[in-house]
């Protein structure tokens, strides 16, 4: 993944299903997980604009808030780089009440 280039992101795990992002929560392998919509690079190229949604661990409400900031700012210069004027939504997603699952998403720590 690209945008990770010269960020402070780490790339701890492929996860598959909202099991596993639960489970790598619970153990404290992520403290973040980047949910990138189905056809997200194609949908930026033509319509210039896709959704990341960013599921961290509700549990610090300071800290979950951090890293969705951070995360935003990151994949806005990145949308900039790469797109142009293109836009990239980020939605916050508390960790309790996601109910979607979309295979290959990347877990981060």
């Amino acid at each position: 993944m690209s945008f990770l280039v010269g960020t402070n992101f780490i790339m701890a795990k492929e996860l598959h299903s909202t099991k596993e992002i639960e489970q790598a929560f619970a153990e404290g392998s992520i403290i973040e997980a980047m949910v990138f919509e189905p056809g997200f690079a194609l949908r930026m190229m033509r319509e210039g604009r896709a959704t990341v949604s960013v599921i961290t661990d509700g549990s610090n409400p300071n800290v979950s808030k951090i890293i969705t900031g951070y995360t935003a700012s990151v994949l806005h210069e990145y949308r900039n780089a790469a797109f142009g004027a293109a836009q990239v939504g980020v939605e916050a997603v508390p960790l309790a009440s996601f109910v979607f699952c979309v295979p290959g998403m990347p877990g981060f720590r």
